[in-house]
């Protein structure tokens, strides 16, 4: 609202989860409250963009359970894309851990959104790799099995190449949650040199930029990144 969006629009949601844009059409997430015959957009599953991890016309989604089953036009959209020329490789969901304020305790379940464990870029070989929090590559769960051999099958499918980046105890929180813009520079939390490390020879040193105040106490809090607060689309979702 205070860049003049509509204000019907939910302001709860992430600026990332409004929408995905495929071709220049808006997949609007349902839950956003936005007039779709204003921004002539499509209902649909996959505008709720934590899912959704995007390099042109190769789509990383997470796979088919749970809430996103019992939606048809999840499925029903991707095929949709499909015949319009996207691919599309669906990753397990990361686990998320969700501390309880003020206890010792936590809670460990499933989450479709990708975004907080994985990022999707390209390289300045004009490759593309889709990077890794180790504990993500590295899960296995009965339902699932070994996280790190249906990755590499998408990965494959894709034609992308998995970089699987070491976390410590100290690393910043979802410093994978970042962003690449279409010039190539990617946009990350600072305070996390060794994940910058990776980025920078991936993109070029001169493409990276960070915080300048490593963003830490948002992601425990809220649970999203840089990239959750970042959305770039249409100027059709702007209140004329």
């Amino acid at each position: 609202r205070g860049v003049q969006m509509s204000p019907h629009i939910n302001s709860l949601i992430f600026p990332r989860d409004m929408m995905t844009t495929f071709n220049g059409v808006p997949y609007i997430n349902p839950k956003a409250n936005f007039d779709l015959v204003y921004t002539k957009g499509i209902q649909s599953p996959l505008g709720e963009g934590g899912r959704i991890l995007k390099q042109r016309n190769k789509v990383f989604v997470p796979t088919v359970q749970d809430h996103l089953a019992s939606d048809p036009r999840y499925e029903q959209h991707i095929r949709s894309l499909e015949r319009k020329g996207f691919e599309f490789g669906y990753l397990p969901w990361p686990l998320a851990v969700d501390a309880i304020p003020g206890q010792r305790e936590y809670d460990v379940a499933p989450s479709d959104h990708l975004d907080r464990a994985a990022a999707f870029i390209r390289g300045k070989d004009s490759k593309d790799y889709l990077l890794l929090d180790e504990n993500y590559a590295q899960s296995r769960t009965p339902r699932v099995g070994s996280y790190s051999h249906v990755i590499e099958n998408a990965c494959y499918k894709l034609d992308v190449t998995p970089v699987v980046v070491e976390r410590a105890a100290d690393s910043i929180p979802y410093a994978l949650n970042l962003e690449q813009f279409t010039d190539g520079t990617v946009l990350m939390t600072g305070g996390d040199p060794a994940l910058q490390e990776v980025v920078g020879q991936l993109v070029g040193d001169d493409k990276v930029a960070t915080t300048e105040v490593p963003i830490v106490y948002y992601p425990v809090i809220r649970k999203g990144g840089i990239r959750c607060m970042t959305l770039t689309t249409s100027d059709k979702i702007i209140q004329k």
